[in-house]
């Protein structure tokens, strides 16, 4: 429930009305129960031609590269890995500006839209802009891939390493 695929479908009839030729993907284990509250919206919202509950994959970047934008919807993020790995491939990403993770990985029309926390209209806002303009998801796609890097394991690791370095040398 906490990521808020119930907005992200209620969002995707409006997306839909505007693009009924775009689809939205859902990857994912079911927990509570969601994936049949899920469906049950699916149906109320005449939303089955375009909206599809898939199970999760073993290799989700290799998936992602068959999509074109990544849709963040949840209620609160930590550190969102799902993010880094559609911004390695290079996918644009709309987000709510949920507490935490995002707004620390996203640069805000750079490469990704940040959009008010929990206000669909906004969410349904940004998808039809990326929707709307391929040479916008391209270029946003591109500085996601190149923000991507900073988060690799040698990267980050080196920057655990020179902490430990100068921790070691500060006198407590």
């Amino acid at each position: 429930p906490v990521k808020g695929f119930d907005q992200l479908i209620f969002a995707w009839k409006k997306v839909s009305e505007k693009h009924p030729d775009w689809e939205l993907h859902i990857f994912g284990d079911d927990y509570l129960g969601t994936k049949e509250k899920l469906f049950t919206q699916i149906k109320e919202h005449n939303l089955s031609q375009v909206v599809h509950i898939k199970e999760s994959v073993s290799d989700l970047p290799n998936t992602m590269l068959n999509y074109s934008i990544y849709v963040m919807s949840s209620k609160t993020e930590c550190f969102p890995m799902v993010l880094l790995e559609a911004m390695s491939v290079g996918l644009p990403i709309v987000s709510y500006d949920c507490p935490n993770g995002p707004k620390n990985i996203i640069s805000n029309q750079i490469d990704g839209i940040l959009v008010e926390d929990q206000q669909i209209e906004a969410l349904v806002n940004g998808i039809n802009l990326l929707i709307e303009s391929q040479n916008l998801r391209k270029k946003m796609g591109g500085q996601a891939k190149i923000k991507a890097t900073k988060f690799e394991t040698k990267k980050v690791m080196q920057q655990w390493l020179n902490l430990f370095k100068k921790l070691k040398r500060t006198p407590l």
